[in-house]
């Protein structure tokens, strides 16, 4: 199974998109700043590599169908503004993560 590289969700504001591997720099600065981090089911990564394991699963993950995770661009300015994923937690119960 092929993942969608290319899937985009849009909404009134924001556009979803499948992530990529250039959102690790930004997602890395975002986990500088303090109180990101608070209630976080993750350590903060110390350096930007250690967010590729993480990317990585997020596309295998996609691709067993056992979770979503999109990028989140602002609609106009394609500004990033942060990641949501989406994983079956229970039958019939999902886990949203922002």
């Amino acid at each position: 199974m092929k993942f969608p590289t290319s899937y985009t969700l849009k909404t009134p504001r924001c556009l979803l998109r499948f992530v990529s591997k250039e959102d690790i720099p930004r997602i890395f600065s975002a986990s500088r700043v303090e109180g990101f981090n608070d209630g976080m089911l993750w350590d903060a990564p110390e350096k930007e590599e250690d967010l590729l394991e993480p990317f990585e699963s997020n596309l295998k993950a996609w691709m067993e169908d056992r979770g979503y995770a999109f990028s989140i661009d602002e609609k106009g300015s394609n500004e990033f503004v942060g990641r949501i994923s989406i994983r079956p937690k229970a039958k019939n119960v999902w886990d949203i993560g922002f």
